[in-house]
């Protein structure tokens, strides 16, 4: 029976786990052993029993989970989320909305009288400044003596340069022993006057609207 190991191949020396030197080699001088590599914790067998248990109760809860939002959805009933989304919409919808503020209506424009004249026989006006449209109102009246005569008024309108503009404006006859009156629109603005030709007393406004 042979002997082990062989006497002529002995084991190399083994001084600290993890150092091997090769037979007939000596450490070099000063060399002092180091402390071992550490060792991985070993884990129990308590601790590995441990770790499957929560990691069932995970997966138990995880697939509960799911099984619970899968059976929401078909059911049809809304999510937290979702009630909260409509209910803000409904109260949006049902906020009472501002009435908008109404608007002023525009005063209609009527003929108001911005200058009033009255005299006897021939008279010229002072310029005055006419819009687009304006109107004469008139009267006159006829002879006063009793001989039933009837009298006349004849207004011709002027511009600043002297220029007729509308010849005969007014011409008509004025009632003997009464009054006669009328009105005439004009559509001759700027500057302007009358030239009024009467035989008795007449009255004449001047007529914007406004």
């Amino acid at each position: 029976m042979s002997q082990y190991p062989p006497p002529n191949n002995p084991q190399p020396p083994y001084t600290q786990p993890g150092t091997y030197y090769p037979p007939q080699q000596q450490p070099p001088p000063g060399w002092q052993p180091g402390p071992p590599p550490p060792r991985p914790p070993k884990k129990s067998a308590k601790s590995l029993r441990f770790s499957l248990i929560v990691g069932a109760i995970i997966t138990i809860a995880l697939f509960a989970c799911i099984g619970s939002a899968l059976a929401s959805h078909g059911s049809g009933n809304p999510t937290p989320a979702a009630t909260a989304s409509t209910q803000s919409l409904s109260q949006a919808t049902s906020a009472p909305t501002a009435s908008p503020t109404p608007t002023a209506t525009p005063r209609p424009l009527k003929w108001t009288t911005v200058q009033k004249l009255a005299g006897n026989g021939n008279k010229k006006t002072a310029l005055f400044t006419a819009p687009d449209d304006w109107k004469i109102i008139w009267t006159c009246q006829g002879f006063m003596d009793g001989t039933g005569i009837d009298g006349e008024l004849d207004v011709t309108v002027y511009d600043n340069t002297n220029s007729p503009i509308d010849i005969g404006a007014v011409s008509s006859s004025c009632k003997a022993g009464g009054t006669s009156k009328g009105d005439t629109e004009e559509h001759q603005g700027g500057p302007v006057y009358l030239d009024i030709g009467a035989t008795g007393n007449w009255t004449i406004q001047i007529q914007e609207l406004k």
